[in-house]
Parts: structure tokens; sequence; C-alpha cells
């Protein structure tokens, strides 16, 4: 992102996380569900990668004193305005502007992805999560980012994007495990119509789309836990 100009920063801000997103109307509803309600007063979430402050909003909902952290400062001012409750901070995944030991949940909506070494950030998740903290974090699975799946929004200058990097699931588990995170869930969701007719090509070849992604993997969720001691 920071190669990114700033006009074409204001115009992701505005686009990204919106609602009419295919990806993220399947996926917000399964990660609030894996979250579940803060587990006391006083509880501290993490949502890294925040974007404009979608999974913040539900933190705080949930009854967290909640963090949201992102690169992009458009996006931080949209989330600000959006969920007041929530503290924004700018930050990276590799350097989460939080301190040790202070987190009970760490969420990650469809962002981890654009990260280029995931042992970077999982080493991160460990040193800001308290013992017994949860990740619950979702990206585009590797089939999607593997079959061009990418992060596009548009602009009058063309249509850039955010690089989704393909991990494999494989890599998102051996960088948890190797950061001593226990897995606890792996889901796979699948494409189902409503997706696959948003296609550009569905309009005009719908067997053809619907044949070659209805019932592939489309997001991946994972939720991992340290150890309680």
């Amino acid at each position: 992102m920071g190669r990114v100009g700033s006009a074409i920063r204001v115009t992701l801000a505005h686009h990204t996380d919106m609602p009419g997103n295919p990806m993220t109307a399947i996926e917000q509803p399964l990660m609030v569900d894996r979250i579940g309600a803060a587990p006391g007063s006083g509880a501290v979430a993490l949502d890294a990668g925040c974007g404009i402050g979608r999974l913040a909003s539900e933190l705080v909902a949930l009854g967290y004193d909640t963090i949201g952290v992102d690169v992009t400062p458009e996006m931080l001012d949209i989330a600000r305005d959006a969920v007041p409750a929530a503290d924004f901070r700018l930050g990276t995944f590799e350097r989460l502007p939080v301190e040790n030991d202070s987190i009970e949940r760490i969420t990650s909506g469809l962002a981890v992805c654009h990260a280029v070494e995931l042992g970077a950030v999982f080493a991160e998740f460990v040193r800001v999560l308290r013992p017994g903290g949860r990740v619950i974090m979702s990206n585009p699975h590797p089939f999607t980012a593997g079959t061009g799946g990418q992060a596009f929004f548009s602009h009058a200058g063309g249509l850039p994007f955010v690089r989704n990097h393909a991990h494999q699931t494989g890599a998102y588990v051996t960088a948890m495990l190797a950061h001593g995170f226990q897995l606890t869930s792996m889901t796979d969701v699948l494409y189902d119509e409503m997706v696959t007719a948003l296609n550009p090509a569905a309009g005009r070849w719908p067997d053809i789309v619907n044949g070659a992604l209805l019932g592939q993997p489309f997001v991946l969720i994972l939720e991992a836990q340290l150890p309680n001691v």
C-alpha cells in the first residue's frame, strides 16, 4: 500500500468493505458468530487490517474494548467516524502499535493475505496476545487468489487493486503452529450462486461460470488459540 498514490488511497477507502461486496457479505456473519461476546468487562480485542472498521464495529457491539490497526490513513479516517467507540491506530501487521500481552481476541477480515511474510504476522500476534488469546481470521481462499481474485476497486485511472497473495492453506497453518498457536477450526466457505452471478462472464456464459466455480472454495476462515499458560 505504501506505493499507492494518495488519490487512489482515498478511492480505495471509499470502496473497500462497502455494502455490495459478495465476499464480505458471506464472510462477516460467519466471523461474528466465531468471535463471540466479550468474556468479561475490560476484555480487549484487536482488529488487524481493520479497513473502514466493519469488524471493529461488531467487536464494540459484542462488548470488547476495541483497537483497530490499518496501514491506510484514509481508511482510518472513515473508521473513526463510523465507530467512535473504538481506538484506531496507524500501523502494519509486522509492527502493531499495541502493547505486549494486552489482547484477548484478534480478528482480521480478508487482510492477512496482503502480507508477504506470514511468519512476521503471527510473531506479532503472539507478542500482543495474552495467554489463552484467540485469533479469528478470514482470507480469500487460495483457490480464489490463485485464479485471479484480487481486491479490485474502480478509479478514474483504471482498475487498481491491493495484492492478495495466494498463500496456501498449509502456509497459514504452518506459520500459526510455528509460533505456538493451536489450530481450533478451519472452514472453507464455498462459492454460491449469488457470488458466481457477479462474475463478469456470468451474463454471457452462466453455465460455464457456474460449472467452474459453484462448490469451489471462496473464503478461508481459520481460528487458533495460544496455550493458557
